[in-house]
């Protein structure tokens, strides 16, 4: 099952879901064997995130590279929770 985390302030989102229920499916269906998904609740959406980072700038610079690498991830954006 997907954890619900705020261990760090900068996230890579890769989707924002209205209902924890769909959140937590696509977390499920994720491919098994890239890195565990976490999900993140802010003013009632629940996001998809990939990667944490406790900079700025290291989220920025990898969610760079992962839209440069993959399609799937041309939408990827840097959520702040703060």
């Amino acid at each position: 099952e997907a954890k619900t985390t705020h261990s760090y302030d900068y996230h890579i989102i890769i989707a924002s879901l209205s209902s924890k229920e769909d959140a937590e499916r696509y977390c499920r269906e994720w491919d098994k064997d890239s890195n565990e998904l976490k999900i993140i609740e802010s003013a009632k959406m629940f996001r998809i995130a990939l990667e944490s980072f406790d900079s700025k700038e290291k989220a920025i610079n990898k969610m760079e590279k992962l839209r440069q690498s993959d399609a799937k991830f041309e939408n990827a954006w840097v959520f702040c929770n703060q």
